[in-house]
This record gives C-alpha cells, sequence and structure tokens, in this order.
C-alpha cells in the first residue's frame, strides 16, 4: 500500500488551552478541525503545502492563536513548519513538527507540537470577565450578609431557613486558565434553569502561579469574576479542587494546603461560597482519606487548612472509588468538624439497587451518614457511550433524581458543556453557548430544576 500520514495535534497540554487545528487550504478538497490528539485525518499523500488555522474552539470560532503552514517533501514526510503567530496577544511559541514512527503497515505518525501556548493574559489583555467588579458577598434586603452553616442533616443560613441546594457544575477552568466560553451571560443561562449553585471546577497549580485578582484576566480574576456574576444572580458558589495540575489525581497533595489557605483567607466573609475539598479521590485507602500519607493530604488537614485562616464555610468531602463511596464513613471515622457536607458522585449503576461495587446501594453507601449530615451529589449521571446510542441513559439519570428528590439531597449536576460528539462527557447542553438548549441528561435535570427548585437565593 502507498504510504500514509497521520498527523496528531499536540498544540497544547492539559496546562494550556486544548488547541484545534483548522483546515484552510492545500491540495485536499473539504474542511477537517484536528482536536487536540486527534487523528482521524489518514491520507495517503500529504499536498506539497497545507496551511491549517489555530483556535481554542473548534469550526473556526474562539481565539485565534496564528496560522501554520506545512511543507512537504517527495517523501511524503513533512520537512518544514512555518509558522505566524495570531493576534491580540494569543500565538504559541516554537511551533515544529515531530516525527513519532513508521508503522509495518507504512503509516508516517507526526505530532505538532508547541513549547508554549501564550493566552491573552499573557499578552496583556483582560480575559472573560474584563468588566468586573470585585467580588463581594451575598446579603439579604437589609444588607447583612448571608452566611450558611450545617445543623444536623440539614443546611441553613442564620435566620434559621432551611437551604436547599441544586444547580450545574460549571467545567474548563481545570483544563484552560482562562476557562472556555465564559461570560455573565453563560452564568445567567444557568440561573435561567433554576439553578441556585454553580460548581467551579478549579486547577491547583493554575491558582498557584496566578497573579493576583486585580490583574484583569488572572486565573484569579476569572474565580473571583464568576463569584461576582453567580452572586449578583443570587446563586451559590462551590470551588472545587478538581484538578492539582494537568489530569486527574488520585488524592490532594502538599501544596493542597497553600491552596485551601489561600481561598479561605480570600472568601471567609463569602457566607454563600461553599469549599469542595477534593474532587473525587480514588487508589487510595481510607486512611490516606482522612489522614494522609504517602505524598498525599487527607481530608482532615485539608479541612484543618481552611479553619486556621478562621473560615467557617461550608466545606464538602468526597468519598473515595471517585468520591461515590462513603460506607466507610461514620461517627468513629469521619472529619472532625463543623459545617462538614459529604459529598458522592454516583455515576452508571452507582447506587442502584443490587450494585456490588463499593459503597454498594444507596442505602448501604449512606448507612453511616444519612440523617447526621447533608449529602451532595456535586456530580452525577451517565458516563457510557453506549447508553447514549440505546437511550440507556434515561433510566440512569430518572434512577438518581428519584433518589435525590425523595431523600432531600443537593446537587450540582454535571456537565455545562457543549460537545456534541461526546455526549457522555456528560454533556447537558446543545446548540450555541449565548442560547444553550438541554439535551440527553440535561433534558431530565432541567425538567427538575423547574418541577422541583432549590431554594431561592437570597432568602426573605
Amino acid at each position: 500500500m502507498d504510504p500514509q500520514i497521520i498527523i496528531f495535534n499536540y498544540l497544547g497540554t492539559g496546562e494550556n488551552p486544548n488547541l484545534t487545528m483548522r483546515y484552510v487550504k492545500g491540495a485536499w478538497p473539504g474542511e477537517w478541525d484536528l482536536g487536540y490528539g486527534y487523528t482521524n485525518i489518514p491520507k495517503p499523500n500529504l499536498p506539497s503545502w497545507s496551511v491549517w488555522n489555530v483556535y481554542d474552539q473548534p469550526d473556526g470560532k474562539g481565539n485565534y492563536y496564528g496560522t501554520m503552514t506545512i511543507h512537504t517533501n517527495d517523501q511524503n514526510q513533512i520537512s518544514k513548519v512555518d509558522w505566524q503567530g495570531g493576534t491580540d496577544g494569543y500565538t504559541l511559541k516554537d511551533v515544529k513538527s515531530k516525527y513519532d514512527n513508521t508503522s509495518p503497515q507504512g503509516i508516517n505518525y507526526y505530532s505538532m507540537t508547541c513549547s508554549e501556548v501564550v493566552t491573552k493574559n499573557g499578552g496583556g489583555g483582560s480575559g472573560p470577565f474584563d468588566n468586573a467588579p470585585p467580588a463581594t458577598p451575598m446579603t439579604y434586603s437589609d444588607g447583612t450578609p448571608v452566611v450558611l452553616s450545617v445543623s444536623g442533616d440539614q443546611i441553613v443560613d442564620a435566620k434559621g431557613n432551611q437551604i436547599r441546594i441544586k444547580g450545574i457544575a460549571r467545567p474548563s477552568l481545570e483544563w484552560n486558565k482562562q476557562g472556555q466560553y465564559l461570560s455573565p451571560q453563560d452564568i445567567a443561562n444557568m440561573k435561567g434553569w433554576n439553578a441556585n449553585v454553580v460548581r467551579i471546577d478549579m486547577n491547583q497549580s493554575y491558582w498557584l502561579a496566578s497573579e493576583a485578582k486585580t490583574v484583569m484576566g488572572s486565573y484569579k480574576q476569572i474565580i473571583d469574576a464568576m463569584i461576582y456574576y453567580a452572586t449578583k444572580e443570587g446563586m451559590l458558589v462551590i470551588l472545587d479542587l478538581h484538578w492539582l495540575t494537568q489530569n486527574q489525581s488520585p488524592m490532594a497533595n502538599s501544596d493542597s494546603i497553600t491552596f485551601w489557605t489561600q481561598i479561605a483567607d480570600e472568601y471567609k466573609d463569602f457566607g454563600t461560597v461553599l469549599f469542595e475539598l477534593y474532587n473525587e479521590p480514588y487508589g487510595i485507602t481510607q486512611e490516606q482519606w482522612l489522614n494522609g500519607g504517602d505524598g498525599v493530604e487527607g481530608f482532615q488537614s485539608l479541612y484543618n487548612a481552611v479553619r486556621k485562616t478562621d473560615a467557617n464555610n461550608v466545606c464538602i468531602v468526597g468519598g473515595l472509588d471517585y468520591a461515590y463511596q462513603l460506607d466507610f464513613v461514620n461517627d468513629n471515622f469521619k472529619v472532625n468538624g463543623t459545617n462538614i457536607v459529604y459529598n458522592s458522585h454516583p455515576y452508571n449503576d452507582k447506587g442502584a439497587e443490587g450494585y456490588t461495587g463499593p459503597g454498594g446501594s444507596f442505602v448501604n453507601n449512606f448507612a453511616g451518614i444519612k440523617g447526621k449530615f447533608p449529602i451532595i451529589f456535586t456530580e452525577f449521571g451517565d458516563n457510557q457511550s453506549g447508553d447514549y446510542s440505546n437511550g440507556a441513559y434515561e433510566a440512569v439519570y430518572q434512577r438518581i433524581l428519584t433518589y435525590i428528590d425523595g431523600n432531600d439531597i443537593h446537587y450540582s449536576a454535571f456537565g455545562w458543556w457543549i460537545q456534541a460528539n461526546e455526549p457522555q462527557f456528560p454533556t447537558l447542553i446543545q446548540g450555541e453557548w449565548s442560547s444553550p438548549q438541554p439535551i440527553n441528561g440535561g433534558t431530565m435535570v432541567h425538567s427538575d430544576l423547574q418541577a422541583n427548585p432549590g431554594t431561592i437565593l437570597p432568602p426573605q
């Protein structure tokens, strides 16, 4: 067979925006978008040259980082890559092609790489919330601050109102320092579903490396702006330590103590900002989960770091097995402290009657905490791609939502994200970011928020 070539797009890593290479012109007909790591453009021959634009959104949308021209030689090999940087502070450094290997089938593998992705902030820009004033705490009509706390198995405010939390998880700031598709309208759109909370998925390394929140477009300023706009819409905020660096890790580390010390010190006067101390612990022991060891920090030390700043914000503690498993938590084995909510992530068949994985059914999993602590699902749903082709996801969402509403469970549904080709993300919305519509499990979450909304904020 004739030699073929496959181009891998490795422009950007988990530390940077996951960029899209968009084919502009050359000898091939048609249009293609190469997402990060994407490989589905095998061709028997490359044109002698081809031109690709680079964006941080597909279909030629989003911020423009520049244009590469790929030159090939007579042996169908990439010989040179010319790069012209983008505009308004967006560009890539040291763009080149890296040869990977030649397979026995005669397929040549090339990776398009760069040494650094420079975002608008790096170029002196102002990010997605350049007009946002500093966040201020949510207040009642009389001007006093709204402060949430835990009383038994209820979340309450200082006036004794019971607060039911039901809303949305918003990804992207765990993998992109600027986030993606963020705007005041995006937060208002979540509120339009009757969501009274937005969970912000965060990256520890981005926060710790960020300039101050007074610098427009810095990571800290973007987080603060989201708190500002969420509070303005009457929404709570969950700050979730989602990733430590480039991807998911089994548990928090020593830098997480610094992370939570800084977060708590910054937002200890914000009684409607909750702290999700770690997203999804996995692959560690119960003792490590609580007390740390072998390079990880346990929930007790994360909690203590928050309280040492005099912050009394509600803290959210997730279980093992990617946060689902909580059957080992009881009066004798728990995080010691106050204002603690326990968190579980039921995906797929987790929690179903007869489920035999870690934690077992909902009844078994929550036996040691139900009626003693509030419980929240900061993620839930179906992340199996096959369930979206045969409709099986509907039963998963229905079972979980039925349990939620029958047992006063709080939630932030994952995730407010448009990715039509990967419904198992799981994506809740479709269409345009300016006016997204519910899809798949999002249709059921939307219906639940309409029929059984959380508490209107601020409470009276």
